[in-house]
């Protein structure tokens, strides 16, 4: 992560160990307990970086705050 941090900032990971994990997830759908995002920024428990959801941009009636998740499989 960067900082400052704007509205519409495009973030990115990729690594073969979320390729392994997402194939047990596929092999085994039980094992799913999802990702925890944490950025070396947060220093505290009050220190945090938040992303919107679908529901809060509706909310909010801004369509442009929803997030997208875009999955390349090679």
């Amino acid at each position: 992560f960067s900082s400052p941090f704007s509205v519409g900032q495009t973030d990115s990971w990729s690594s073969s160990g979320m390729v392994s994990d997402v194939q047990a997830w596929v092999s085994n759908h039980s094992s799913y307990h999802g990702w925890l995002i944490k950025s070396d920024l947060e220093t505290s428990a009050t220190s945090f970086l938040g992303w919107w959801t679908i529901d809060g941009a509706n909310a909010n009636s801004n369509s442009s705050l929803q997030p997208i998740l875009h999955v390349e499989w090679h």
